[in-house]
C-alpha cells in the first residue's frame, strides 16, 4: 500500500520552493569556495602579500634587522671596540623601545579609564532606574491598596476613588 499523497496546496508549493532556493543557495556557496580554494592551491607561489601587510612586516624587519646588523657589526668589531662603546649602544636601543613601550601603555592606560569611566556611568545609570522603579511600585502598591478598600457590605469606597482622581487632576 503506498503513502497517502499530499494535496497539491500553494503553502505547501512555498514550503517546497523555499528549502530548494536554501538546497542551491548553498550548493553554489560549496563550488565557488571548492574553485576558489583550488585556484588559490594552483598560484600559491604567485600570489603576493597585499600591501598594508608588506608596510607593517617592513617596519618590524627593518626595526630587526637594523637590531639585527648592530649585533654583528658589533660582534665583528669587538676586538677594536671598547665594551664601554657597545653598552652604550644597547642602553640607547633600550630607551628607544622603552619610551616607544611606554607610549602604546599610556595609550592603553588611557583606553581602559576610558572604558572603566563607561561602565561606571552605566552602572550608575542602572541604579537609578532600579530606584525609580521601585518608588514607582510602592506607590502604585499604596493606590491599589486605597482603590480596594470596601465598607462592610462589600462595595468599593467612593471617598478613595474620588481623592484618588482629584489628586491626578491637581498633578
Amino acid at each position: 500500500m503506498s503513502p497517502p499523497k499530499r494535496k497539491k496546496t500553494f503553502n505547501n508549493f512555498l514550503i517546497n520552493n523555499k528549502a530548494q532556493k536554501i538546497k542551491k543557495k548553498f550548493v553554489h556557496k560549496v563550488k565557488t569556495k571548492k574553485d576558489f580554494y583550488k585556484t588559490l592551491s594552483k598560484e600559491k607561489h604567485e600570489l603576493e602579500t597585499p600591501s598594508f601587510y608588506k608596510q607593517i612586516f617592513s617596519e618590524k624587519s627593518a626595526k630587526g634587522d637594523i637590531n639585527h646588523a648592530r649585533h654583528i657589526s658589533d660582534s665583528e668589531d669587538n676586538l677594536d671596540k671598547d665594551e664601554d662603546d657597545h653598552h652604550e649602544e644597547l642602553i640607547e636601543y633600550d630607551r628607544s623601545s622603552c619610551e616607544e613601550s611606554k607610549k602604546t601603555l599610556k595609550e592603553r592606560e588611557y583606553s581602559q579609564r576610558e572604558k572603566q569611566a563607561k561602565i561606571e556611568a552605566i552602572k550608575q545609570e542602572k541604579e537609578i532606574r532600579i530606584q525609580n522603579q521601585k518608588a514607582y511600585l510602592a506607590q502604585r502598591k499604596l493606590t491599589k491598596k486605597k482603590l480596594l478598600k470596601r465598607n462592610s457590605k462589600g462595595q468599593p469606597l467612593m471617598k478613595a476613588r474620588i481623592d484618588h482622581l482629584l489628586s491626578k487632576i491637581t498633578n
